[in-house]
């Protein structure tokens, strides 16, 4: 049997839930995840969409930030926009793409610059 669990608190292990649900019969394997990845990979074998298209979901609204825009611009828009990349656009073409990664990598870098 394969069971679903959502609202997790954050500092769950595997481990804890093992031994939370062992009260109620044998669990052979525990996975948490984590990742919108992971929920994608999940759902998507579990419904036949050849007949949807990619419009029938999308957002219709292009946000894109220009490439000289700040690492608070780029937190600002990725926080605010609930996104996981923005593209960036130059003289009003795209030229690159901005990634949570990115600003996190940017922010460390900023932070290392201080000590």
């Amino acid at each position: 049997m394969v069971i679903y669990i959502g609202n997790l608190p954050a500092m769950a292990s595997e481990h804890d839930l093992l031994e939370r649900f062992e009260q109620y019969g044998s669990v052979t394997t525990v996975n948490i995840m984590t990742d919108e990845k992971d929920v994608l990979k999940l759902l998507y074998k579990t419904i036949d969409g050849s007949d949807q298209t990619v419009a029938d979901y999308m957002k219709t609204e292009v946000v894109a930030l220009d490439a000289s825009a700040t690492l608070t611009d780029l937190c600002d828009c990725l926080i605010d926009g609930s996104f996981r990349s923005v593209p960036l656009t130059e003289d009003g073409k795209l030229c690159a793409i901005a990634s949570t990664s990115d600003a996190i990598q940017g922010i460390l870098r900023v932070k290392r610059q201080a000590l």
